[in-house]
């Protein structure tokens, strides 16, 4: 029973990394404290137990494999996983006024990960819990890719390793790094980070998702919506204040059809930040396009992250390469529906905004006759004012975040649903086109053909839900 003179913490998010063996979670909890910590969270790490008590204990011994005594570690983990989660968990009512992030290796589901079903069903039994209210205890799902998917000569095990308490073989471990993505998939929120030539790079890769989580996507505190009157890029510019920096990111979202259940991403991010109001000298412009957003000013040649997400009942985003992205836009050209957003990133009094201005695929504004023609979405948290130096706030708007899913039909209270997709481009793009009568042909067709395009074998991809490729290195946050 919790002490009754505790204050809650009041802001506490959970973040679990989980993967295969050998996908570098020890890296990335360390690279993630040091970040996070600097940006004023108070960051709480909680060590893998399975490692804890194989070093202290002797070790793995090889003959329990498959047999009942395997089946008696893999619970006495969960039951340690669940006791240490507590203690940990409670940790943040110390400092209420701090918020904190709770950074975990590896989660309650991941002994899933080491178990034949059957295995599994003896454990949860043993423990006396099910699968689907072990999910929903984290805020966030970060899969950091074993190197045993694509870089084995990188992939370290056994004895005389960098990690000796690591008994797996490289094939188990690809197994074991399929079977995460299956495990954790129903989360709402769930990021794939691929392997990468350097290690830095899968790093990086992994601080500018979480950061990105973290702002936008609603985890660390909540966000809403407004919609804006719409004005020029020029115009927008000249009224920015100086001491304001602005990051500036052109998407262009294809839909694999009207649909909407996939998507691939192409994001340009400006490497020069964009500010030149208050008297500054306005840059000068290297192309012109029609219509409310005129291209902004820039001096090199932008960064560019390609992206994969599947927008079916839950989101999951996954890097992709460039090979893979053409590919894919290749063959989705006869269904595809294109949207083009620009979006203006920006920190102000200590809350992060994002000022999205949408166009068609020809970079023409939307038609008035469009519920997004005229305007433009300001995504910010719902604590925060609204800059003074932006357009009017549009009277009379609806709300344009709802989540696409219906309300539980029981009353049970839903975990936060803001969705890592952005419900205002499904519906720009909606919007755009009649609805199409072709089906998807789904997440795994998607996945098939950035598999083959990177030289796997369809036997391959039949037998991995999600094929990884080593992916270009990210810019830096």
């Amino acid at each position: 029973m919790a002490d009754k003179t505790e204050s809650p913490a009041q802001s506490v998010v959970r973040i679990i990394l989980t993967g295969g063996p050998g996908g570098g979670k020890s890296s990335a909890l360390a690279t993630l404290r040091d970040h996070l910590s600097k940006t004023g969270y108070q960051v709480i790490v909680v060590p893998e137990n399975s490692t804890t008590l194989l070093n202290n204990s002797g070790g793995y011994d090889a003959a329990w494999h498959g047999t009942e005594r395997h089946v008696m570690m893999q619970t006495l983990f969960l039951r340690f996983q669940l006791y240490q989660e507590e203690i940990y968990n409670s940790w943040p009512n110390l400092r209420p006024e701090r918020p904190h992030i709770i950074l975990q290796d590896r989660g309650c589901l991941d002994g899933r990960l080491f178990c034949t079903e059957e295995q599994w069903e003896k454990v949860l039994t043993n423990v006396g819990i099910k699968e689907e209210d072990l999910l929903h205890r984290y805020d966030l799902i970060i899969h950091m890719t074993s190197a045993a998917s694509g870089l084995e000569e990188a992939y370290d095990y056994g004895p005389g390793s960098s990690n000796p308490a690591r008994y797996h073989t490289p094939e188990q471990a690809r197994v074991a790094d399929e079977l995460a993505q299956k495990t954790y998939e129903k989360h709402p929120h769930v990021r794939v980070i691929p392997n990468f030539s350097r290690f830095s790079a899968k790093m990086q890769a992994l601080v500018n998702s979480v950061s990105q989580a973290l702002k936008v996507d609603g985890l660390s505190v909540g966000r809403t919506k407004e919609l804006l009157s719409a004005t020029s890029t020029d115009s927008l510019m000249k009224a920015w204040p100086a001491e304001v920096d602005c990051e500036v990111h052109d998407i262009l979202v294809t839909f694999r059809d009207g649909n909407r259940h996939e998507s691939i991403r192409k994001r340009s991010l400006f490497p020069r930040r964009c500010h030149y109001g208050s008297g500054s000298s306005e840059p000068q412009k290297t192309e012109q396009t029609t219509g409310t957003v005129a291209p902004v000013a820039q001096t090199d040649t932008p960064q560019v992250i390609f992206e994969y997400r599947s927008h079916h009942k839950y989101t999951t985003r996954r890097v992709l390469t460039p090979e893979g992205y053409t590919l894919l836009q290749q063959s989705w050209k006869a269904t595809a529906v294109e949207v083009v957003k620009r979006v203006f990133c920006f920190s102000w009094q200590g809350h992060h905004f994002e000022l999205n201005c949408y166009m068609d695929a020809s970079g023409k504004e939307l038609p008035a006759s469009h519920e997004l023609g005229g305007k433009q979405v300001l995504d910010r948290p719902e604590n925060a004012p609204i800059p003074p130096w932006l357009p009017s706030v549009c009277e009379g708007q609806d709300d344009i975040d709802g989540s696409q899913e219906s309300s539980p039909s029981d009353g049970a209270k839903k975990p936060p649903t803001r969705k890592l997709s952005r419900n205002d481009t499904a519906m720009v793009a909606a919007l755009l086109t009649d609805p199409l009568t072709a089906e998807s042909k789904g997440a795994k067709r998607g996945l098939e053909e950035i598999a083959e395009s990177e030289g796997h074998s369809k036997e391959e991809v039949d037998s991995t839900p999600t094929p990884f490729a080593v992916a270009p290195e990210p810019p830096s946050e």
